[in-house]
Formats: structure tokens, sequence, C-alpha cells
């Protein structure tokens, strides 16, 4: 998996979008990762992850993806 390729959404009030390189298995890691929490929103095509939250989880979630990209 890549760093992040595309990030939108800059003000800190609206939603935020991550774009990363990803194969079919570092997206299912990423989904068992989240569990049955709703947020991040992850979506997956033509291989590329893209990871959705709210202006509220951003924070949370940028330090899991960090994480996560870390790990892998």
């Amino acid at each position: 998996m890549q760093a992040a390729l595309h990030k939108t959404g800059s003000p800190p009030f609206t939603d935020q979008r991550v774009r990363v390189r990803a194969n079919w298995k570092a997206y299912k890691a990423v989904l068992a990762a989240r569990g049955d929490a709703p947020s991040p929103r992850i979506a997956y095509f033509n291989e590329v992850m893209e990871l959705m939250v709210s202006a509220k989880t951003h924070e949370t979630i940028a330090r899991l993806v960090g994480r996560l990209l870390e790990v892998w």
C-alpha cells in the first residue's frame, strides 16, 4: 500500500476523504481492523481504497489510518 494519493475537503468542518493505492487483501485487512464501526466508510475500486469520515471523527480516523500505514 502506498501513502495517501489524494485528499479532499480542506476546511475542518467538511467530510474528509483519503485515497490510497491498495490491493484487495489490504482492503479486506482494513475492513477487519475497522470491525463493526460505521466510520470510516470504506470503498474500493480499481485498486484504489477510499476512506471517508465526517468532520467530527476526522482526527481519530486520521490517527487510525496513520497506524495502519505504519504497520503495512
